[in-house]
């Protein structure tokens, strides 16, 4: 093959032949088949965990949370290492039922923001 790009012009050894041919000979050291990567492993136990925060002006800043976790305390821990140690916040776990979970899809560890 270089051979064949010895007497043409710069260009030409990225054309899109050339980069073919390139990839070509590269393909006896390829093993084909498919690849099968594996699916999500969604958990069976999730909580709504409700934080307060007090701020300094004395208001509450609200906010809600869907945790996949295997306990109420996992899933505290997990959403209390997102606020600064200086907040003081309360933290407040609810268990969700077996169908909001698995409508819910949520993976060992997973946390989203509810609206």
């Amino acid at each position: 093959m270089r051979s064949l790009l010895v007497g043409l012009p710069h260009f030409f050894a990225f054309s899109p032949i050339a980069t073919r041919r390139k990839q070509r000979a590269g393909l006896e050291k390829v093993q084909f088949g498919a690849h099968i990567s594996p699916m999500p492993q969604y958990v069976d136990d999730a909580f709504v965990v409700l934080v307060h925060v007090l701020l300094a002006s004395g208001e509450t800043l609200r906010e809600t949370y869907v945790v996949g976790a295997g306990t109420r305390e996992e899933a505290e821990t997990r959403i209390g290492t997102l606020y600064p140690l200086e907040f003081n916040i309360k933290l407040f776990a609810s268990h969700l039922s077996v169908t909001e979970t698995k409508a819910l899809n949520l993976t060992a560890g997973e946390f989203r923001l509810r609206p």
